[in-house]
């Protein structure tokens, strides 16, 4: 069975806090992960608490440049032999990830589907929390 990665900002008091940490999530507000700095023979799984405003699933998708998408990513689609280009924010809805079309209710829209992201040469170029204002330059949805 494969475990299910998310990622989000450590919530520490070190220099670590405010860092992005990936693995799998344990409670609602911690994240499991390997510690690569682990001694050898010790135990390298440890658990980090995170920002849970921060929690992002990974969606199992790639992008055109073989990034991971998680949920709360920024995406630039590419459709029609780059004839239109959209910005997207990657949500999870009814099941499965979903990019919605317009920045209104997402029950009340159409959505991009996992097949149509592949399709349109979808990249990530950045997240909601560390570049929110990428939304808002050039041509966003």
């Amino acid at each position: 069975m494969r475990k299910t990665e998310f990622r989000a900002k450590r919530k520490t008091k070190t220099s670590e806090n405010g860092k992005w940490i990936f693995g799998y999530l344990s409670h609602s507000d911690m994240i499991h992960y390997e510690n690569p700095k682990a001694k050898k023979g010790k135990c390298s799984e440890e658990l980090c608490h995170v920002d849970r405003n921060t929690i992002g699933q990974y969606t199992g998708l790639f992008d055109i440049n073989k990034n991971k998408i998680f949920e709360n990513d920024i995406i630039e689609c590419t459709f029609e032999a780059k004839r239109l280009v959209g910005r997207f924010t990657v949500k999870w809805y009814d099941g499965g990830f979903c990019i919605p079309l317009s920045r209104t209710s997402i029950k009340n829209n159409a959505q991009l589907c996992n097949k149509l992201i592949k399709l349109t040469r979808a990249r990530v170029i950045g997240n909601i929390y560390d570049n929110p204002e990428i939304l808002n330059k050039g041509k966003t949805k």
